[in-house]
C-alpha cells in the first residue's frame, strides 16, 4: 500500500467519523429539542410577550432548525393570530463560531394570519411591535447595524381581514418571496382577493411586487407593481413608524388603464369589453386604513347571457366610479341597455345589507317623441339573490296647457331574475299638482317582465284596490321618432266613492261600483281614452237643483252611469256621459281645453218635481200629465269654474207643446212669470 492509498484511506475515515459525529450531534440536538419543547414554548412566550405553542421542533445541519405547527396567540383562549404548519430556518456558519445566530434562509410551507382589530391596533401588528421591543431591548444602542442578507420563502399563505357586519375579506397568497439585504428589501407573490360585496363573492387574481428600503422607523415602498392579467398598475408608498403598534400607511397607485376582460368577477356570466382608467389610494392607521378607488369608464360593454333567460346587453357604458368607506358610487353615467339610452347613477354598499340605490333616466332626445319632458326611475333595495326593494318612477308629460307631473311608487317590490316575475305589496299612482293633487292606491301587484332590443314590456299585470281588481299591460319601445309607449288597464268592482275621493274629483258621487277600461298610446292624436261604467249607486245632483228650483237631489239612486272620454294634447272630449235612474235620466257631452263647451239633457220624473212648490204650481196650471219633464242646460266656463245655464226657451216650448193654441194665448203671461220664478 503506497502513501497515496494510505492518505485516501485516512481522509475517508476522517470524513466517515465527521459525518457520524454530525449525525450523532444532530440526533442529539433534535432529541434534546423535542424533550425541551415545553421549556422552549415557555421561554419563547416569556421572552416575546405572547403565548406560543409548537407541535414539534428539530434540527438538521443540512436544513437548519425545523419548526412544525407554530402558533402565536394574541390572547389565550382565542384562535391563533399566526399559524405556520412547517418551517425551516438555516443559519450562517461563521456567526455561530462567534456565538451569534444569523438566519440565512427561512422557508415555510403553509401560513395563515387572522387579522383582528384590538384597542391598540391590529393584533398582528401589535404582536410584531411587542416582539421587536423585547428583542431590541437587549441590544446595545451603539451597536453597528448588521449587514445581514436574509431570504424568506413561503409556499402559500392566507390572510383573513375583518369587514363590517361580521364579514371577512381573504387574501390567498402563493410563492411568497422576501429578500433583505441590509436595509433594502424586495417582496413578491401571486395573490387572489376574495371580497364579499352586496351579497356577491368578488374574486380577483393578481401578481404583486414591491421594492423599498427602511430608514429608521420609516419603510419606503419605492416601487409597487400590481399585475392584473396583461395590465400593470404602478405605485409608491410609505409606512410611517412601521414597527409601532399602529403605523400609518400611505400608498398610491397612479392612474392606469385596466381592461374589463382582465377583471375576474366580470367573467362569471358576463362578456366584458372596454377599459377603466383607475387610481387607488390606501391611507390611514393600519388598524383601519381607508381604501379609495376611482375609475373613469370609457365606452365599456357588458353582455349577460344566461341559458334560461333573454340576453341583457349594456353598451357605451361611461361614467365615474368611486369606492370609499365601503360604498361604491357611479356618477355621470350613461349607457345603452338593450338599446335603451339611459343616464345612470348608483350607490351600493360592501356590507352584508346588500343595499343599492339606483337611478336611471331616459335621455331627452329619446323622450320627445313620447311627449315626455323627463322619465326617471329610482330603486332602493337589495340586488341579490333577487331584486328586492322600493321602486319610484317619475314622468313629466307635456301638453299645451302645461306639464303634467306623474309619479308611481312600488313598495316591497321583488323581481326574480330567472322567472322574470314581478310582485309588490303596494302601488301608488300620483298626479302631483299643488291645487288638485290626485292619487290611486293598489296592492298585491303581479306581472312578468320582458325585454328585447329597444323594448321593455310588463305583461299580465294584476292588482287589488278599492275592493276590486285591476289587470293590464305596459309596453315601452324606444327607437327615435318611432318610439312608442302604450298601456292598458281594466278595473272591475272598484268602490266609486273611494276612487273619486283619491282622485279629488266628483265629490257628488256617493256610491257605486266602477268597471272601466283605459288605454294610452302616445302615437295617437287622442293618446288617452277610456270607457267607464258605474253600477248601482247614488249621487248628489244638487248642482242642477241649484240652477232651477228643483226639489232636493242630494241622494239620487241610479242603475248605471256611463262615461266615455278621450284626451289629446289640445282638448279633453267627453263624448258620452249618461246617467240612468228611476227618477232622473241624464245625457251630456262636452269639450274642454282653456274653456269648456257642452250641453246637458236631463229628464226628471214629474212626481219628484211636484215636491217643489214652484214646479207643482206650474204643472197644475198647465195640467201637464207626462211622467218625465225634459230640461236642457248649456255647459260653459273654464275648468276651474264650470257654469250651467238653463235653456228656458226650450223648456217653455216643451211645456206648451201639449196645450191647445187658444189655451197658450190665454195663459202666456202667467206661464212666462212662473218660468222666470223657477230661475231666480
Amino acid at each position: 500500500m503506497n502513501f497515496s492509498s494510505i492518505s485516501r484511506l485516512k481522509l475517508l475515515l476522517a470524513l466517515t467519523i465527521a459525518v457520524f459525529l454530525a449525525v450523532l450531534l444532530q440526533t442529539g440536538l433534535s432529541f434534546v429539542l423535542r424533550k425541551s419543547k415545553p421549556g422552549i414554548e415557555a421561554r419563547l412566550s416569556s421572552e416575546l410577550g405572547r403565548e406560543i405553542s409548537l407541535e414539534n421542533v428539530s434540527f438538521s445541519f443540512y436544513r437548519g432548525l425545523r419548526v412544525r405547527g407554530l402558533r402565536v396567540f394574541y390572547r389565550r383562549g382565542e384562535e391563533p393570530a399566526i399559524f405556520i404548519d412547517d418551517a425551516y430556518i438555516s443559519f450562517r456558519i461563521l456567526p455561530l463560531f462567534k456565538g451569534k445566530l444569523s438566519p440565512g434562509r427561512i422557508r415555510a410551507g403553509e401560513m395563515s394570519v387572522n387579522v383582528k382589530k384590538e384597542e391598540e391596533g391590529q393584533n398582528i401588528q401589535v404582536i410584531i411591535s411587542d416582539m421587536r421591543k423585547k428583542v431590541s431591548g437587549r441590544v446595545e444602542p451603539a451597536a453597528a447595524p448588521v449587514k445581514a442578507k436574509t431570504k424568506v420563502s413561503i409556499a402559500s399563505a392566507k390572510i383573513i381581514y375583518p369587514l363590517e357586519s361580521k364579514q371577512k375579506a381573504v387574501f390567498f397568497l402563493k410563492k411568497i418571496l422576501l429578500e433583505q439585504n441590509a436595509d433594502r428589501f424586495r417582496m413578491s407573490f401571486n395573490g387572489q382577493l376574495d371580497y364579499p360585496f352586496s351579497g356577491y363573492d368578488l374574486k380577483q387574481k393578481f401578481k404583486f411586487t414591491a421594492e423599498g428600503a427602511v430608514k429608521g422607523m420609516e419603510m419606503g415602498l419605492n416601487l409597487i407593481l400590481v399585475e392584473i392579467g396583461t395590465d400593470q398598475l404602478l405605485g409608491t408608498g410609505v409606512v410611517y413608524d412601521f414597527l409601532e403598534r399602529n403605523p400609518y400607511v400611505d400608498v398610491i397607485l397612479v392612474p392606469s388603464g385596466l381592461a374589463l376582460n382582465n377583471i375576474d368577477f366580470l367573467k362569471e356570466g358576463f362578456s366584458a369589453e372596454g377599459s377603466a382608467f383607475i387610481s387607488l389610494k390606501l391611507t390611514g392607521n393600519m388598524d383601519k386604513p381607508e381604501l379609495i378607488a376611482e375609475a373613469i369608464l370609457d365606452d365599456c360593454r357588458l353582455k349577460y347571457a344566461p341559458e334560461d333567460a333573454a340576453h341583457f346587453m349594456i353598451e357605451n357604458l361611461s361614467g365615474d366610479l368611486k369606492f370609499i368607506k365601503g360604498r361604491l358610487k357611479l356618477a355621470r353615467g350613461s349607457l345603452n341597455a338593450n338599446g335603451l339610452p339611459l343616464n345612470a347613477a348608483f350607490e351600493t354598499f360592501s356590507s352584508g345589507t346588500k343595499q343599492i340605490d339606483l337611478n336611471l333616466s331616459l335621455t331627452p332626445e329619446y323622450l320627445r317623441p313620447l311627449n315626455l319632458e323627463s322619465l326617471d326611475f329610482n330603486f332602493q333595495g337589495q340586488i341579490n339573490p333577487s331584486l328586492k326593494g322600493d321602486v319610484s318612477a317619475k314622468a313629466v308629460y307635456a301638453t299645451k296647457e302645461g306639464n303634467i307631473n306623474m309619479r308611481a311608487d312600488c313598495r316591497n317590490m321583488a323581481f326574480d331574475y330567472k322567472t322574470r316575475k314581478i310582485i309588490a305589496t303596494s302601488v301608488q299612482l300620483n298626479k302631483e299638482d299643488a291645487e288638485n293633487p290626485q292619487k290611486m292606491n293598489f296592492s298585491r301587484l303581479a306581472g312578468g317582465l320582458s325585454t328585447g332590443k329597444d323594448l321593455v314590456e310588463i305583461k299580465d299585470i294584476t292588482m287589488d284596490g278599492y275592493f276590486g281588481k285591476i289587470k293590464g299591460s305596459l309596453k315601452l319601445f324606444i327607437k327615435g321618432a318611432s318610439s312608442k309607449l302604450t298601456f292598458w288597464l281594466s278595473g272591475s268592482g272598484l268602490d266609486a266613492r273611494r276612487v273619486f275621493s283619491d282622485l279629488n274629483t266628483l265629490d257628488n258621487l256617493l256610491s257605486g261600483d266602477i268597471y272601466a277600461d283605459i288605454y294610452f298610446d302616445n302615437t295617437l292624436k287622442y293618446f288617452l281614452s277610456g270607457d267607464c261604467y258605474i253600477k248601482k249607486g247614488a249621487a248628489d245632483l244638487n248642482a242642477f237643483a241649484s240652477v232651477v228650483k228643483f226639489p232636493s237631489l242630494s241622494n239620487v239612486i241610479f242603475d248605471d252611469i256611463h262615461l266615455k272620454f278621450s284626451l289629446s294634447r289640445d282638448i279633453l272630449v267627453i263624448s258620452q256621459a249618461n246617467f240612468l235612474g228611476p227618477d232622473v235620466i241624464l245625457d251630456a257631452n262636452w269639450k274642454s281645453n282653456s274653456k269648456i263647451e257642452g250641453s246637458f239633457f236631463i229628464k226628471v220624473r214629474s212626481v219628484l218635481l211636484k215636491e217643489s212648490p214652484e214646479f207643482r204650481r206650474l204643472l197644475s196650471f198647465t195640467r201637464v200629465r207626462e211622467p218625465f219633464i225634459d230640461f236642457k242646460f248649456a255647459l260653459g266656463g273654464i275648468p276651474q269654474a264650470v257654469r250651467l245655464r238653463w235653456e228656458k226657451g226650450e223648456f217653455k216650448e216643451r211645456i206648451e207643446s201639449g196645450l191647445f193654441p187658444f189655451v197658450k194665448r190665454a195663459m202666456e203671461a202667467k206661464l212666462d212669470g212662473m218660468i222666470e220664478e223657477l230661475a231666480r
